[in-house]
């Protein structure tokens, strides 16, 4: 599976039901086509994986972002499309364009849905592979200074600093 056909399945999944429909999605696959696309994903959601964007997700969440949490937003951001995924990687104050405050950013693991639905399908064990090292890259500096985030972020704070703030 190439990068283009891994976005083509991520497009306009239903927002009311991303996992859902990405399981609807990935039913209608080849079993090999399953297995490439939940390393496709592992890699996206690795990429993700940034000081920067931790800042980010810090700031939506209120100052507080577990690992657990952090995973789930990188998962989430992959689920919103490559447009979403590679404007905030470039820069994570673009979230602010499409995030409301009280949405939810965090996703499901789509590796997980991809090993779920080969599992049903072949009565198979989803193969095995190495991860991705997730481990992030760029400034950690990014999320420890709280008061920079107004400069870092500016759309972000305008509209989630209140509450990262109480």
């Amino acid at each position: 599976m190439d990068e283009n056909e891994f976005w083509q399945l991520m497009e306009g999944l239903d927002a009311a039901n991303r996992d859902g429909d990405l399981r609807r999605r990935l039913s209608g696959l080849e079993p090999e086509k399953i297995v490439a696309f939940g390393r496709t994903f592992q890699l996206a959601a690795a990429r993700a994986y940034d000081w920067a964007l931790f800042g980010a997700f810090k700031l939506i969440h209120g100052g507080e972002c577990s690992e657990e949490l952090f995973d789930a937003s990188c998962y989430g951001l992959v689920l919103r499309g490559r447009k979403v995924y590679e404007d905030a990687l470039g820069n994570p104050d673009t979230i602010a364009d499409w995030l409301k405050v009280g949405e939810q950013i965090e996703g499901q693991d789509g590796t997980e849905t991809a090993l779920e639905v080969y599992e049903a399908k072949t009565g198979l064990e989803f193969p095995d592979w190495e991860y991705p090292l997730m481990d992030a890259t760029g400034d950690e500096n990014l999320v420890e200074f709280d008061d920079g985030w107004p400069k870092a972020f500016p759309r972000l704070y305008a509209r989630f600093g209140a509450a990262a703030k109480a």
